[in-house]
Parts: structure tokens; C-alpha cells; sequence
């Protein structure tokens, strides 16, 4: 049985995009939008431990673009798995902060987790930003999962690094 999530991302500051999901048990689907850190308030439902979920690795492994001043940055869809008590985090919040040191995308987001089975998967789908000033860009998106605000409590896998190097032409 397949289900998912859709989830909205709000920039919390400069830089740094955040979305709080809900995982749904196996009986279906469920979705939450919601804005800035709003993800309710949790922590009791399905007992999983940060140590107990583990975020693998996203695909692709870097980012690259070579774009004119003024054309928009390519949206990009993050892909990897999830792994462990996945089913303990039902009704937790998660949330994930994204931190975007050249704002190269856009503070509105959508996070999609899929069960098939056993297995679950996630897709981070980030949408592209005008891209309004020349240059090199070269550095780190850096991706958190947490079960609090303050990402004191991350998931494990967590924070995941991708590269990225994007040329803005004059």
C-alpha cells in the first residue's frame, strides 16, 4: 500500500527553508500544510527516538547549473530512503530545515514520504529562485530532519550535504 505526504516549507530566516510533516500509519494517507513551524504539537504519538530513523543519503549528489542573469535556478527533487522504526514516527512531527547559503530556491517547498511495504522513501522537492545576481556559487546545501524546532534532536543521517556549483553569467 502506497501513501504520501505533501508538505509546505516556510523560510524561517535568510537562507533557511523549514516544513514539518506528519508521517500517516498504514491505513492511508494524510497530508499537512502548514507554514513556518506551526507542526502542532507532538512528540507523543508513535514513541520513535531520533537514534531510531535514519535519513539516507539524497540523489542527486550534487547540483550544477550554468544559467544566464535573470533566467530562474532549476527546481531539483532530493530523493533517498528512510530507514528504521519509520512507523514510530507516526503523528510525530518531523521537521526538516534547509539551509541555503545562496538562495538559490524559492522558501516554498514540498516534502513527500512514501510507504510501499516496509520500505519508505522520501522526495524533497525544491523550486527554483530568479537568479538575480552574476557569479559563481559554489558550497553546501545543508538538509536537517529533526523532532524539534531547534534540531536538538536530529534524525539520524542527519544533517545531509549536497553540493552545489552554479555559474550566473553576466
Amino acid at each position: 500500500m502506497k501513501h504520501s505526504q505533501n508538505v509546505a516549507k516556510q523560510c524561517l530566516t535568510c537562507g533557511t527553508l523549514v516544513a514539518a510533516i506528519f508521517l500517516a500509519g498504514c491505513g492511508g494517507g494524510g497530508s499537512y500544510g502548514g507554514s513556518g513551524n506551526t507542526g502542532g504539537t507532538g512528540g507523543t504519538g508513535g514513541g520513535a527516538t531520533s537514534s531510531d530513523v535514519t535519513v539516507g543519503p539524497a540523489t542527486p549528489s550534487a547540483i550544477g547549473a550554468n544559467k544566464p542573469l535573470g533566467a530562474t535556478m532549476d527546481n531539483v527533487v532530493l530523493r533517498g530512503s528512510l530507514s528504521g522504526n519509520v512507523a514510530g514516527l507516526n503523528n510525530v512531527p518531523v521537521y526538516v530545515v534547509i539551509e541555503d547559503p545562496a538562495s538559490l530556491f524559492q522558501s516554498q517547498a514540498v516534502l513527500t514520504v512514501q510507504a510501499d511495504g516496509a520500505n519508505y522513501g522520501y522526495a524533497l522537492n525544491l523550486v527554483g529562485k530568479p537568479l538575480t545576481t552574476s557569479g559563481h556559487f559554489n558550497g553546501n546545501l545543508r538538509i536537517f530532519a529533526c523532532l524539534d524546532t531547534q534540531c536538538q534532536r536530529p534524525l539520524g543521517g542527519t544533517p545531509l550535504s549536497v553540493p552545489y556549483d552554479v555559474t550566473v553569467s553576466p
